[in-house]
């Protein structure tokens, strides 16, 4: 009915992507200021 997924014994299954590219490293270090930095701006609204 879905080809890119299906519900087994209650559980949904998905296919595996065709061709999928090599994954990047995520720069963490980045993304924690990035996300501080969110923090902080919704600390001074609330």
């Amino acid at each position: 009915e879905h080809p890119d997924w299906e519900v087994r014994n209650g559980c949904v299954f998905f296919q595996k992507a065709k061709g999928t590219t090599a994954c990047k490293e995520i720069p963490s270090l980045q993304l924690i200021n990035q996300t501080l930095g969110y923090a902080r701006k919704l600390q001074g609204i609330v």
